[in-house]
This record gives structure tokens, sequence and C-alpha cells, in this order.
């Protein structure tokens, strides 16, 4: 079985951030849910446009299933004690690329200031 999930990085005028998520996501509604995106967004200011650059990347093998919120944080863990865990163990799947406007409908299910 193979674990796919992604190294995402957060771009908004001057701040940046990165997370890790299960799967790759394609639009922001698929960040939903990932408390350090909810963070990121929830600091930046209405209007500004966040860039996002997820790289995906399988562990394991065979047929692939997106990493569950339980499997991400095992890869945290593994990234602390090895930071080139995911260049060494981890075969790259895919990039994906989107960009939208922090605004009233880009909430996500949760409230913003």
């Amino acid at each position: 079985m193979g674990v796919l999930f992604s190294v995402v990085k957060l771009t908004a005028n001057d701040k940046t951030g990165g997370l890790l998520v299960g799967g790759i996501p394609k639009s922001p509604e698929e960040l939903k849910g990932w408390f350090k995106f909810w963070d990121f967004v929830n600091e930046i200011d209405e209007d500004d446009v966040v860039k996002v650059r997820a790289e995906g990347y399988i562990y394991g093998g065979d047929k692939t299933f997106d990493a569950t919120p339980e499997e991400v944080a095992y890869f945290m863990q593994r990234i602390k004690t090895n930071k080139d865990f995911v260049e060494q163990r981890c075969t790259k799947a895919a990039n994906a690329e989107f960009s939208f406007t922090k605004s009233e409908e880009h909430q996500f299910g949760m409230e913003m200031s």
C-alpha cells in the first residue's frame, strides 16, 4: 500500500507558511480542516491573494491512498527526526499549484477574523 501526501507551501504578500496534508490538494476547499492552513489564512488580510504549491509524495508502493490525519502526523514526526525523510524514503508523485483570494466566500467552514 502506498500513502499519498503533500508538502504544501503557502504565500500571501510577505507571509509564508507550510504544512503537510493527505493527498494532493488542487483547490482551497481541499485544505479545509487542516489547522495550519486555517491559522495561515486567519493571519492574513481580507482580499490577500494566497498562492499554494503542493508537492505530492508517495510513501510505500502498489495501490495508493490519501494519507489520513494520523498518517500525516506520523510523517511530521519522521521529518522531525530525519530532515531528509521525504527525499530519501518517498517517491515524487505530482505537483499542484493554485491561488485564491481571501474573502467572505473562502471561510472553509470556520470563522476568520
